[in-house]
């Protein structure tokens, strides 16, 4: 009799926390749904004023208003002369009205009733502080009807209307209306509205209606292609440091050397290879690590606590290796001054905590440490949304690419202020790690084919918008994504022969110093270099400092990231 009541209590108990679990899974997917369509709203509507008006305005001004009528007009009008019907007929080729306001203007509504003739039209827009200048206007087509001109972001009250560049033009102006707030057509509104509703209401069906949607907790038999450790990103996370060893310490000091010319006219040159691989090595990181996001945090329960003490340690770590060099300089440069010597204790501490990105500064001391912001950006990022999205495949990613165009979008923002430019040039990298994400459920058959190329289409744009916007040096000059690309193929092609690729000594031990060795060769080795490479060959000092490097990032393993930092893990 006991024994029969405790089993249905048991069973109700498990059937109240199965009931309780589906109802918390519930409000889950509600908050992430409602978050989703927040983003998809914001991307839908940057993405239509980008192809309506050619440039990204949000809603927001002042109350300012004012309406000039054609007696306005007439008085600030240049070879205009007003006809008896209240219409305008140009007099010579170079025509205009100017008007200006206490306010500063976001839209001009030009309401014309006739035009004779349609000619390309010109608006001028400048302030009290800038000048009339070709470089602050642009060409529109007037056109009868509502003409909406937008007026770029900055605090411009003054514009001059050049609305036809003929002579003879007959112009029929109802008003010219200013508004110190941002206006748009309501049909650019009504289609934003139409499409925001319409994949809403698809992403509705995908997350609620469809009962088959696959989760990376569960994978299939077919996803479990990778079993433990793979050998090919062993080898191929050694190669990229290779790449970057080879540009910070040959290509971009000896531009003369006889390898580097042969490595130029064989591959930098022909296949525009920019930083002599070290973008290409760069950009292999950033896959490998996107790559083996998943791999590693696929299964775990806490993925965010997890990504948060990688990030504490990696940053630990980069503090303990700069505080070192940096105590290894003040001794040496009271014997002979060095490089570090203009650097101030100020400079030392940016660099050592980082905090120098984050003022518009950058790092001087150690050129290296960039690679670390995208990076912590990624970890904290991807795990948050692969949280929060209940291990969905399909919401993990579109939670993840949305959250990043909307960092992109506060970047575009961001690069207009002098503190937030340096940073807001990082955000590009993001999407590199992103790739390598989708190319590991790609390749683990937790992503279609057609979801691959949608998703990595998705990032592709996203990615060239951002270095375009936001770091458009590595955009035209030195174009980035060719070496993001080419990292990219070998990921694949080295994933294809996981099966030819076996544990070496050798490379196992590169890759554990990997890390080390990236935080200290431009320090260490730039050091080292530029002491032996006007005493012996240049060719020797390479070598040799490459044996000291192996030696000191060894150290840096053995004493910081091992030693210590394991300590301080193990308790954390």
């Amino acid at each position: 009799m006991i024994l029969g009541q405790t089993v249905q209590v048991k069973i109700k108990t498990q059937k109240y926390y199965m009931k309780a679990n589906k109802q918390m899974q519930r409000h889950q997917k509600r908050i992430i749904y409602t978050a989703m369509i927040f983003i998809l709203l914001i991307l839908i509507y940057v993405t239509g004023s980008k192809l309506y008006f050619k440039n990204i305005f949000f809603l927001h001004g002042n109350s300012g208003k004012t309406v000039w009528e054609s007696e306005d007009l007439q008085k600030t009008g240049h070879d205009f002369q007003l006809q008896d019907d209240g219409s305008f007929l140009s007099r010579s080729s170079d025509p205009w009205f100017t008007v200006e306001e206490s306010f500063s203007v976001k839209t001009i509504l030009l309401d014309i009733r006739e035009i004779s003739e349609k000619h390309d039209a010109q608006v001028f827009f400048y302030s009290d502080n800038e000048e009339l200048d070709a470089g602050n206007s642009y060409y529109f087509q007037l056109k009868e009807g509502i003409n909406y001109l937008q007026i770029p972001e900055k605090n411009f009250h003054k514009f001059r209307l050049d609305l036809t560049d003929h002579s003879g033009i007959k112009l029929g102006i109802n008003s010219i209306t200013l508004y110190g707030s941002r206006v748009v057509p309501a049909r650019f509104l009504i289609s934003i509205i139409t499409a925001w509703g319409l994949l809403s209401w698809i992403l509705y069906r995908k997350m609620f209606l469809n009962k088959k949607i696959r989760k990376c907790a569960h994978p299939s038999t077919p996803s479990e292609v990778f079993q433990g450790k793979i050998h090919s990103l062993s080898y191929l996370r050694v190669l990229a440091l290779g790449m970057i060893l080879y540009d910070h310490l040959c290509g971009m000091r000896n531009s003369a050397w006889i390898l580097k010319k042969a490595v130029d006219f064989i591959l930098c040159t022909p296949l525009n290879i920019i930083q002599d691989f070290g973008a290409l090595g760069v950009s292999l990181f950033y896959l490998i690590t996107g790559f083996l996001f998943l791999h590693t945090n696929r299964k775990k329960e806490n993925g965010i606590a997890s990504a948060c003490r990688k990030v504490i340690l990696l940053y630990l770590f980069t503090l303990i290796s700069t505080v070192i060099f940096g105590i290894f300089q003040y001794g040496f440069n009271s014997i002979s001054p060095t490089y570090w010597a203009q650097f101030s204790l100020k400079d030392w501490t940016g660099c050592a905590t980082l905090i120098s990105y984050f003022s518009g500064v950058g790092d001087m001391v150690n050129g290296t440490t960039w690679f670390l912001i995208p990076l912590f950006a990624f970890y904290i990022l991807s795990s948050i949304c692969y949280k929060f999205s209940g291990k969905n495949i399909s919401a993990y990613l579109l939670l993840l690419e949305g959250i990043s165009a909307l960092l992109v979008i506060l970047g575009i923002y961001g690069s207009r202020q002098a503190n937030t430019a340096y940073l807001s040039s990082l955000i590009p990298f993001i999407y590199i790690p992103i790739i390598g994400v989708i190319v590991y459920l790609w390749v683990s058959h937790m992503l279609s084919c057609t979801g691959a190329a949608v998703s990595g289409g998705i990032a592709y744009i996203t990615m060239t918008l951002a270095f375009y916007r936001l770091n458009r040096v590595y955009y035209a000059e030195n174009p980035y994504i060719i070496s993001i690309i080419c990292a990219a193929l070998l990921l694949l092609l080295f994933i294809a022969g996981e099966h030819a690729f076996k544990e070496q000594v050798i490379i196992t031990f590169l890759e554990k110093i990997s890390l080390s060795l990236y935080l200290v060769h431009m320090t260490w080795g730039s050091f080292l270099m530029s002491f032996l490479e006007s005493r012996i060959r240049f060719s020797l000092s390479f070598i040799l400092t490459l044996g000291f490097l192996i030696f000191v990032a060894w150290l840096h393993y053995r004493l910081i990231e091992t030693g210590l930092l394991k300590k301080f893990n193990y308790k954390t």
